[in-house]
């Protein structure tokens, strides 16, 4: 479809470019736009090319989400290189890139940074039909002054300032004298002179296509000579005619009825404008389905992660949609520019060992982009590394509980309600009986059978002194396993085996 403005902008900014090409196409201005405009199976960056190049007005909208891309500047510069009029309408007030700068530096901006937005656009719209109309008087000049002779192959002569010229503008440069509006003067001028004379040169003269009279002589160039020599022939041509004395009857039209060439040129009537090309319905679009629509919608409301969702579903049933390729490939460089810089301040807290930190932050990371490989396998690695070191406190508790003789204490609170039921009274029978409780630990190792259960080997010395005998007596010394569960943020023991 033939178009008229070329609309550049951010897909950030899609909405405010979608009110600004409505708006444009009510005035009957046409436009074209990506992605809507892109038919299906051509190549994204080739149908931006082709575009632009047919385009008359282009039309930036400039915003700091369109001074940052790189599509945007490539396009402004294809714009710069083939010539075609730049129009910026500035919607924040942001500095200009360097790159932009270079390019829109000298253009005339459009400030549409003051709500309403359809003001600005309004605006918008009647400098767009100013800058057509002049384009369309220019190339109707172009057209006019490089128009050639019939059958020659030369160059029509350019009329002086102040010429007045009627007709259509393709009118052959060699005409029959009649047909010449310079000799409209000449014949009112003969006919004041020889009133009858003119009236006999008016019935005699040849059509359109016959050469004019002996004697008289038409120069190439421009009209200033032409209309010069062809006074000279005239006065001759007037001295070598006698004059009829008789006056002509009342009832005889003048020469200025007769005259063809006035006829003709009221004759011409102007072309009227081709309307423009109605605008496709995209909804009808069999491209633009409901799943699309709603993956578009998810992006502007830059729900990224459900955008591409949708698209990829779209992609398994229609692998060429081109609307769905692309907002499928803008939402993957959207969604990973928000998630990098979240994953990495996620890594370097785990480097660092803040655990709960970084599982904190590579959750919000997994929320926006729940495919996110790297945060999935650092989330894994937080979660084993902060749950070894919950467990590895456990254990030093257990030591710590054993020489401060609270180690029914501590079974209370690491152990299951039904654990603690079944040592309750052997550990309150041991404390009872022996003091000055020691316990050494060592060789430890955990292993995470499921997410939220793990397995705790370790050998265990446990010594103690008693009223009875003299002496440290070692009360066990052997392997302990422990089974632990997690509740909620906490490990808990829901076994305990001993191995002496």
């Amino acid at each position: 479809m033939a178009h008229d403005v070329f609309i550049s902008y951010s897909s950030k900014d899609k909405s405010i470019a979608d009110a600004v090409c409505s708006i444009l196409e009510k005035e009957q201005i046409r436009c074209w736009i990506a992605p809507r405009d892109i038919m299906p199976g051509v190549p994204f960056a080739e149908a931006i090319i082709d575009n632009i190049k047919a385009s008359k007005v282009f039309l930036l909208i400039f915003s700091s989400n369109s001074n940052q891309s790189h599509q945007v500047s490539k396009e402004v510069e294809r714009a710069v290189h083939h010539g075609i009029s730049i129009i910026p309408l500035r919607i924040e007030d942001v500095p200009m890139s360097k790159q932009l700068e270079f390019y829109v530096s000298n253009v005339h901006w459009l400030d549409a940074i003051t709500p309403p937005l359809e003001n600005h656009i309004n605006k918008l719209s009647k400098v767009v039909k100013m800058l057509l109309s002049m384009r369309q008087e220019d190339e109707g000049d172009l057209r006019e002054m490089f128009s050639t002779e019939s059958g020659t192959g030369k160059k029509a002569a350019i009329p002086e300032k102040g010429s007045v010229l009627t007709g259509p503008a393709s009118q052959p440069a060699t005409l029959p004298f009649y047909r010449r509006k310079v000799f409209i003067p000449l014949i009112a001028f003969a006919g004041i002179v020889l009133f009858g004379t003119v009236a006999w040169l008016v019935s005699v003269s040849p059509g359109p296509d016959v050469d004019p009279p002996e004697g008289v002589v038409f120069a190439e160039g421009p009209l200033e000579p032409i209309v010069h020599e062809a006074l000279t022939d005239s006065e001759a041509f007037v001295e070598s005619v006698e004059p009829d004395p008789l006056p002509l009857p009342e009832t005889q039209p003048s020469p200025r009825e007769t005259a063809p060439v006035r006829e003709e040129i009221h004759a011409v009537e102007p072309i009227a404008a081709k309307p423009p090309e109605s605008e496709p319905d995209i909804t009808a679009d069999p491209g633009y389905s409901p799943e699309v629509t709603a993956g578009i919608d998810a992006f502007d409301q830059g729900q990224y992660a459900l955008s591409i969702r949708y698209m990829e579903e779209v992609l398994t049933k229609d692998p060429g949609n081109i609307y769905a390729r692309y907002y499928l490939s803008e939402a993957k460089k959207h969604l990973e520019a928000m998630v990098q810089p979240m994953f990495e301040s996620a890594r370097q807290a785990f480097e660092n060992g803040y655990y709960e930190e970084s599982i904190r932050q590579l959750t919000e990371v997994l929320q926006l982009d729940p495919g996110h490989a790297r945060s999935k396998q650092y989330m894994n690695m937080a979660n084993t590394n902060l749950a070894s070191g919950q467990i590895t406190m456990i254990i030093h508790q257990y030591v710590r509980s054993v020489e401060h003789h609270d180690l029914l204490d501590f079974y209370e609170k690491n152990c299951t309600t039904p654990l603690y039921e079944t040592l309750r009274t052997d550990i309150r029978l041991m404390l009872d009986t022996y003091q000055n409780l020691y316990a050494a630990v060592y060789n430890v190792s955990i292993r995470f059978v499921e997410t939220e259960k793990a397995e705790v080997s370790f050998n265990c010395q446990f010594t103690g002194e008693s009223a009875e005998k003299e002496g440290r007596q070692v009360l066990f010394d052997g392997l302990q396993q422990w089974v632990l569960i997690k509740h909620g943020d906490r490990w808990r023991i829901e076994e305990i085996e001993l191995e002496s």
